[in-house]
């Protein structure tokens, strides 16, 4: 017994050493960052004496650190499946749920106690701003570019700071508007939401493509084709538009070296246009193209590798005027059959095609009812400019970057023209393109549905409703203008008279009345941010913002406004046109009737 007690007052120093020398290298730091120790544990190790006698020896084993390590390696789609399953009173445990979901078993167990059940990552510090805020916001910022309006990442930055401001809501270090940090993280939990470079748009345009006046014209030109009886007839539905070529070519984005300039030599600061008529119908038949060249005349070289039947003159300008749309209505007749069949044109209201009576007169005497789009619609409406001259943009771009790159930056001479010209009018008029050119503008087959509702959505911003309106010449008095437009078959539009008026107050159903904002930026927005909706804000604010007041609607505004619907008192406006530029009239009285807000 004593020799065992002998043996084990041995071994104490010995332990005794091991276990300072494990504290001091934790100390220093090693295995880890200097001074910064890891936790410790202790761990019974049993150790054999030299005399058969075991004893237990205790020393400190390091814990692994999990810096670095990456967390939420489970999937967002597996948790919420879980979660829904869970909901739906499962047989199954909660354990053997997060086993069959591939979920970590303690954080599938902490959401099944919570009373809002998600499946998203909830790791980290919690947000600024709270969820529904930041979805609120998230709405705002789709609602803002669909109107036209979108807002960059300093307008971001600086309404949230300021709607935090408002609502007493602390976090923000910066002053003025919210870090670069918060914005990534931000734009990183709303996955729909990305920094885009927005197109241009006009305010006509956006105006112009307004859901009432483009219903009014489907309706219309729906009650044309039924009249002529060739709903069913693809072949019969015709499509013509010009566009202008410039003899420098887009080249896009190019390769070039880090922190030096990248240079692209062009022929001159600015090109020189050329005017293509292409005209297709909707079963994919394209008829031969009119190209316009800037000069007094025609060189026989220039016509050297032109497509087949091709139309080739000039004027002053490169442009189209009425006398050669004239000719290119004779050059296309003298192609198409004459069976007797009725046929629909469809083309811009352009000058040229509107108020060009010899050419409405060649098209009538061939059965062609000539259809003109509603103002600056064209971009949703136009099989031309939403297919083929697309494609045809492209295809020119991408045949004469090579033919400038070989002559060293110098001008398309008009000698090459075709070359250029020919395999990129191949390329790109071809069937499936003119066919998918109606069917996405909803022309053949007719169909309103085919324009999507983010279309119409610009056009929001300019609505104005009118409390009343009376089309009696006696109501008229000196505080509320009245206007009325007048035309002529020939065009000439005579002078406003006083056969209606409007009055200027605007009604908002449910809606406070403000103060009109004339700019809009993220100040103007935080006028009236707390403590109400966000998207409540955008829609009183764009009731105030970008559209003339009632009271000042001119007549080329009143072409352009939002109609009335079959309950709402109506104004009218008497247009007069030609028959077969305009809606179909049977009794040939020359007169359109609309309504407009």
């Amino acid at each position: 017994m004593s020799d065992v007690v002998c043996r084990l007052d041995e071994l104490r120093p010995i332990m005794s050493k091991t276990k300072k020398k494990k504290q001091l290298e934790c100390s220093r730091g090693k295995n880890g960052p200097p001074g910064h120790p890891r936790r410790t544990k202790t761990k019974c190790k049993t150790v054999k004496t030299s005399g058969g006698v075991s004893a237990s020896v205790t020393s400190a084993s390091v814990s692994q650190s999990h810096k670095g390590q990456k967390v939420n390696k489970w999937k967002e789609t597996n948790m919420a499946a879980a979660l829904q399953e869970w909901k739906s009173d499962s047989k199954l445990s909660i354990r053997q749920l997060a086993q069959k979901w591939d979920v970590p078993v303690a954080t599938f167990f902490k959401r099944t106690k919570k009373q809002d059940l998600t499946g998203d990552h909830l790791s980290g510090r919690n947000t600024i701003l709270s969820m529904c805020q930041e979805a609120e916001l998230a709405d705002l910022l789709k609602t803002m570019s669909r109107r036209g309006f979108p807002l960059t990442k300093s307008d971001i930055q600086r309404l949230a700071y300021q709607y935090a401001e408002k609502n007493n809501i602390s976090g923000f270090r910066s002053v003025g508007k919210a870090g670069r940090v918060w914005f990534k993280g931000f734009m990183k939990r709303h996955k729909d939401l990305r920094v885009r470079k927005p197109e241009n748009l006009s305010s006509a345009r956006a105006m112009g493509m307004n859901k009432v006046v483009v219903k009014s014209w489907f309706d219309n030109y729906l009650d044309i084709v039924n009249s002529l009886g060739i709903r069913d007839r693809a072949e019969l539905f015709w499509n013509c538009d010009e566009s202008g070529l410039q003899d420098q070519f887009d080249q896009g984005k190019a390769v070039g070296e880090v922190g030096k300039p990248c240079f692209r030599i062009t022929p001159g600061e600015k090109g020189e246009t050329t005017t293509m008529v292409a005209a297709f119908n909707a079963a994919g038949e394209f008829a031969a193209p009119m190209i316009i060249f800037k000069n007094k005349r025609i060189k026989s070289e220039w016509c050297v590798g032109s497509p087949p039947n091709t139309l080739i003159k000039c004027s002053n300008n490169g442009w189209i005027t009425t006398e050669l749309m004239t000719l290119w209505a004779q050059h296309f007749l003298s192609k198409i059959p004459d069976d007797g069949l009725s046929r629909i044109l469809m083309l811009d209201g352009h000058i040229t095609h509107t108020y060009n009576l010899e050419f409405l007169e060649l098209m009538k005497s061939r059965n062609f009812e000539v259809i003109c789009f509603p103002a600056h619609t064209t971009h949703w409406l136009q099989a031309a400019d939403k297919s083929f001259f697309r494609s045809f943009k492209h295809q020119w771009n991408e045949h004469g970057k090579p033919l400038v790159r070989n002559s060293g930056g110098g001008h398309l001479s008009k000698a090459q023209f075709f070359e250029v010209f020919t395999p990129a009018w191949n390329a790109a008029a071809k069937p499936e393109t003119a066919i998918a050119g109606f069917r996405g503008t909803g022309t053949w087959p007719v169909s309103f549905e085919a324009i999507p509702a983010e279309a119409f959505e610009p056009s929001l911003t300019t609505e104005r409703p009118l409390v009343t309106a009376s089309c009696t010449p006696s109501q008229t008095t000196a505080d509320e203008p009245s206007t009325s437009v007048e035309s002529s078959s020939n065009g000439h539009m005579d002078e406003p008279t006083s056969n209606f008026t409007t009055q200027s107050t605007v009604t908002m159903p449910g809606v406070c009345e403000l103060p009109v904002v004339e700019t809009l930026n993220s100040e103007s927005l935080v006028q009236l941010l707390c403590p109400v909706s966000l998207v409540n804000v955008l829609l009183l604010l764009l009731e105030n913002i970008a559209c003339p007041a009632v009271s000042e609607v001119t007549d080329t505004q009143l072409q352009h406004s939002t109609w009335l619907s079959a309950d709402e008192p109506s104004t009218s406006v008497t247009v007069g046109q030609q028959s077969t530029v305009g809606e179909h009239d049977n009794n040939n009285n020359n007169k359109q009737t609309f309504q407009t807000r």
